[in-house]
């Protein structure tokens, strides 16, 4: 590995600490600021100014509370890998969340995989339903009895999902009944996390718009050593959607707001 660039003043200690790092993340695909300063006996600055030079060189990529391989950062935006990723449990969570969705409502959707597969869900018709995400809009446009809108923003290729400003103004437009997110993880007590900053401002931006706000969640992601940037608070949400509410932890939190 080479760390060329680097003036006479460098010490070897930095060139350690790189590719500590880079092993560490590349081992563990995401790794928080706090686990990188217990590895390294650094302070957390000292761990941040290491990841942005690292981020410089495409060694690896930064979030907020830590940092990612570049293949693992590369697979979380790929739609079609995170729709076969625990399929059996998506679609149970899906068939549930279904049961929530009454006639004559506004809807709205976020482009997570979980969400997309309630798309995919036989659910009431006769109502207007708002998504993020290209491949549930193909889904829903086929329904007579279902209006269905795509909200217009910046596209990216991979996900097949909108984001950005643009979105997030379109959101506000409109006063939804009941949205539907998801999130990359769940720490206990804490709150949702999910490592993509433009994603985040649309799950926001929904949660924001709606009377209620419905989280879709597998057990898989309750993790209290997560990180990533904080979707919203246990006290936003309604509803919590997941498969195994007893195995997960999650029923405890949630108590009657659990199915």
């Amino acid at each position: 590995m080479y760390f060329g660039g680097m003036h006479p003043g460098n010490s070897s200690l930095k060139i350690d600490r790189y590719k500590k790092i880079i092993a560490t993340v590349n081992l563990n695909k995401r790794v928080s600021l706090y686990q990188l300063e217990k590895l390294l006996a650094v302070s957390r600055i000292t761990v941040q100014r290491d990841l942005v030079e690292l981020e410089k060189r495409k060694l690896l990529r930064r979030f907020h509370g830590g940092a990612m391989s570049i293949e693992y950062s590369e697979d979380l935006y790929d739609h079609d890998l995170k729709k076969s990723v625990n399929v059996a449990a998506k679609k149970i969570i899906a068939a549930k969340a279904a049961q929530l969705i009454k006639e004559d409502s506004y809807i709205g959707l976020d482009s997570s995989s979980t969400v997309y597969y309630l798309s995919e869900t036989i659910f009431a018709g006769n109502v207007l339903v708002l998504t993020c995400c290209i491949d549930s809009f193909k889904n829903l446009i086929n329904r007579d009895d279902i209006r269905v809108v795509l909200a217009g923003g910046r596209m990216n290729k991979k996900s097949h999902t909108l984001s950005g400003p643009e979105i997030v103004d379109m959101i506000r437009k409109f006063r939804f009944d009941m949205i539907f997110i998801s999130a990359e993880s769940y720490i206990p007590e804490i709150g949702f996390f999910d490592p993509h900053a433009e994603e985040v401002q649309v799950k926001r931006a929904l949660i924001e718009s709606a009377n209620r706000a419905v989280m879709l969640i597998d057990a898989s992601k309750v993790d209290a050593n997560a990180n990533g940037i904080k979707v919203c608070d246990i006290s936003e949400i309604d509803f919590i959607v997941t498969d195994k509410p007893e195995e997960s932890g999650l029923k405890k939190s949630f108590n009657n707001k659990i199915l």
